[in-house]
């Protein structure tokens, strides 16, 4: 199998930059898809998968400061998709999906001040991903969002560090997680904060 991939970026000026690419993917199943003790699938498929990107870069620095940014659009269309499931005893077990289609954003950006007090950092990220099933336009899964593919992650941070000593402030927010393929059954939103002192 050949996984080619063809990329371009070009330097737009002003610290920007544009960048897009197209693939071709191919992933053979694991020996813990095949062979996992009581649940593995000796004959699951291989995944082949087409990928197109388009984003766009930021970077620039003014003396002390340091700004990053991104973002990107993706589209995914992959057959075969391997990815593991519950059956009806709730046993996680393989099963290749014919086929799926994949579109989202993601963008994140960082600032950091480099002074001689706290040089502090903050940096952001957000994820949108319409993930879904593309099988079989007769069946009730279809145009479903994929189980336990979040629609929407984001995350925020921030970081203090004075002398030897630092601070972290981070928090995580991870979207509606479908665990049926018909979206009758979800786990709810979650939120987490955690906090660091070293």
């Amino acid at each position: 199998a050949t996984s080619p991939r063809l990329g371009l970026r070009y330097a737009i000026g002003g610290g920007f930059a544009a960048r897009t690419s197209v693939a071709a993917a191919f992933r053979a199943p694991t020996l813990n898809d095949r062979f996992w003790n009581g649940a593995g699938r000796p004959d699951l498929r291989s995944e082949r998968a087409r990928m197109a990107e388009l984003g766009v870069t930021f970077d620039r620095r003014t003396g002390v400061e340091t700004w990053h940014g991104e973002a990107t659009a993706f589209a995914h269309a992959i057959r075969d998709q391997i990815v593991w499931t519950p059956d009806v005893t709730g046993r996680f077990r393989p099963e290749n999906i014919l086929r799926t289609r994949t579109v989202g954003i993601e963008a994140g950006g960082r600032w950091a001040l480099r002074d001689d007090f706290g040089r502090p950092e903050v940096d952001a990220s957000l994820a949108v991903t319409h993930a879904v099933d593309r099988s079989d336009s007769s069946s009730p899964t279809y145009g479903r969002q994929l189980r336990y593919v979040p629609r929407v992650v984001a995350r925020a941070g921030a970081r203090v560090s004075p002398g030897r000593f630092a601070f972290d402030l981070n928090a995580r927010y991870v979207g509606t997680r479908f665990a049926t393929a018909d979206e009758s059954q979800a786990l709810a939103p979650a939120l987490t904060v955690d906090a660091a002192a070293s």
